[in-house]
């Protein structure tokens, strides 16, 4: 049953989302169960949604993401010094070991997967409050050595084609002081 599932879904994506593009050839049979309307009906997709089978190819097609990047939270001592409010030490805008280990688990990916699609959104339409919610939390979590100022920084790289070598290029997303009621 489950299988059957995961592949009308699939069916119906791709029907969604490259019919345009079929035309002739061994994919003109997909072509034509996509005419015939072939899917998942409305009353059963909360069971993909329940199971996660709700897949889809957007990592590997039509095109895979070209853009990585990180973060790098820099910030400034009431004593004139600088550090990664990040990780407590010396501030470093080299990518870091190992990324994933940077994030400290799913919920904080997301978190700052959303602050990175607010940054990319004109300046007037973005949530700035969640920069400033962020800042404010690591002017609390490292109020020992004395934040006085915090900028989130994020290191943005697009993939280039292979054989070709790219850069990260650094992109100030927010800036703020320390509010001295959070520390």
């Amino acid at each position: 049953m489950v299988g059957i599932w995961v592949l009308v879904w699939n069916i119906e994506y791709h029907c969604s989302h490259f019919t345009p593009h079929v035309h002739s050839g061994s994919a003109a049979g997909l072509a034509h169960a996509c005419a015939s309307g072939v899917g998942v009906p409305r009353w059963a997709a909360w069971f993909g949604e329940l199971l996660g089978l709700h897949q889809s190819w957007n990592l590997f097609a039509p095109e895979p993401n070209r853009n990585d990047g990180y973060f790098v939270v820099a910030s400034s001592l009431r004593t004139g010094g600088h550090i990664d409010a990040h990780t407590g030490g010396e501030l470093s805008f080299d990518p870091p070991a190992v990324p994933s280990a940077w994030y400290g688990g799913s919920h904080w990916l997301q978190y700052y997967l959303r602050v990175w699609e607010e940054a990319q959104k004109p300046q007037g339409r973005q949530c700035t409050p969640i920069y400033s919610s962020l800042i404010q939390w690591y002017c609390k979590q490292r109020a020992d050595p004395g934040l006085q100022h915090v900028e989130l920084v994020f290191m943005y790289k697009h993939t280039p084609p292979p054989g070709q070598n790219g850069s990260f290029e650094e992109v100030a997303i927010w800036k703020e002081d320390c509010a001295f009621d959070s520390i």
